[in-house]
């Protein structure tokens, strides 16, 4: 959900862009030394050396290929090979901020996703609320940046449904002919918390049979995907709170629902359950990440993964559970070798809403196509917790 604002705060939309180079693999004599614009020095016990800049003092030595996106902020290391931790020179103009503060009396722009389009334009979405109205009311907001920052003529959009008084994407991709599919929900004027998911062309159009709202009462959406056959797959949860069950939902891209479709999960009669988000691995199955929540306790580690049709596959699902606090994935990819790897955090004080990553500790592991866990224990960051 969305974090509600006392003040109007404009969004800011950061972005990395950083160099790639090699790294060194087993069986590769060759060594890579990179240089960032910091002074702190770590060796890796090879003959490659890395300066590591202040801001990304997490960096550590990976014993397997893997491709993840992580830091105390956000920076991707999508090299891969034996040295993943090896951090990249960054030239002086990788980083920019653009700044959007909407021209209207006492709104308030957040963005919560982002993607590039098929002209490596980035999109954002997220939603532009109204503090002039007591009760909850947003439209939302899709936006396109050039790599330079600047926002290209035209944008943002904003888009309201009919009877919903608070619309919010939560999440987005983009397809090869430029189409934006947004995930997310809205809040109808009776209060009522619904999955929605929105698409629209290349130039922020409606396409015909969207918008769809598929489960209220309660529901959100979170993570989507289009799938190998075109169709769009959203997960996230619904139920009494919103978080009882973990939800996915399958749309034809013309916006008609899947047969059978949609799907709720829970990891036990009764336990709380919700998806973060969600990828289609190499053999077509959905891999599905979040939290759930045994009675009397905070969240544990969620990893699921189903077929096709939404099946939960046998030995499925993965749980872990750091045995302190709130765990959650909050992403998943997977590399070459088939491996799953996630992102989350870990002994979480507060839980999911309103401070969804906001404390903790960095969580980082990889599983194995079959389930196996690959590490003895997920690695932590900070190193201990008074560094929260």
């Amino acid at each position: 959900m969305t974090r509600m604002k006392a003040n109007i705060i404009p969004s800011i939309l950061a972005l990395a862009l950083v160099a790639s180079c090699n790294s060194s693999s087993p069986g590769n004599n060759s060594s890579t030394t990179t240089t960032a614009p910091a002074t702190t020095t770590t060796t890796a016990p090879t003959t490659t050396t890395t300066t590591v800049p202040a801001f990304l003092e997490y960096a550590w030595q990976f014993d397997r290929p893997s491709d993840y996106a992580y830091s105390s902020e956000v920076v991707s290391l999508n090299d891969g090979g034996n040295l993943l931790a090896e951090l990249k020179q960054l030239p002086a103009d990788a980083f920019w901020t653009s700044v959007y503060k909407d021209p209207r009396v006492l709104h308030g722009p957040e963005y919560h996703a982002c993607t590039l389009d098929p002209d490596k334009n980035i999109v954002a979405v997220g939603e532009c609320a109204n503090f002039q109205k007591i009760d909850w009311e947003s439209e939302l907001m899709i936006s396109k940046y050039g790599q330079n920052g600047q926002l290209l003529a035209g944008w943002p959009k904003f888009y309201a449904g009919p009877g919903y008084s608070w619309n919010e994407g939560q999440n987005v991709i983009v397809d090869a002919a430029g189409n934006i599919t947004v995930s997310g929900y809205v809040i109808s004027t009776s209060r009522i918390f619904f999955m929605a998911i929105w698409r629209f062309d290349a130039n922020g159009n409606m396409l015909p049979g969207w918008p769809q709202y598929p489960v209220g009462n309660h529901a959100f959406g979170t993570g989507v995907i289009q799938d190998s056959n075109g169709d769009i797959i959203c997960c996230g949860g619904c139920g009494p709170t919103g978080y009882d069950y973990l939800l996915l939902v399958k749309y034809r891209p013309n916006g008609v629902l899947a047969p059978y479709w949609p799907k709720l999960y829970q990891v036990a009669a009764g336990q709380l359950t919700f998806g973060n988000n969600l990828i289609q691995d190499s053999d077509g199955n959905l891999v599905v990440v979040g939290y759930t929540r045994p009675p009397s306790s905070a969240n544990d580690a969620l990893l699921d993964k189903f077929d096709k049709d939404g099946n939960e596959l046998p030995g499925w699902p993965k749980v872990w559970d750091s045995g302190e606090g709130y765990d959650e994935y909050f992403s998943v990819s997977q590399d070459s070798n088939g491996d799953y790897c996630l992102i989350g955090r870990c002994q979480g004080l507060t839980e999911y809403f309103g401070t969804w990553g906001s404390d903790g500790r960095l969580l980082v592991t990889r599983y194995g196509k079959d389930g196996t866990d690959l590490r003895l224990a997920p690695d932590l960051r900070p190193p201990d917790l008074s560094q929260r």
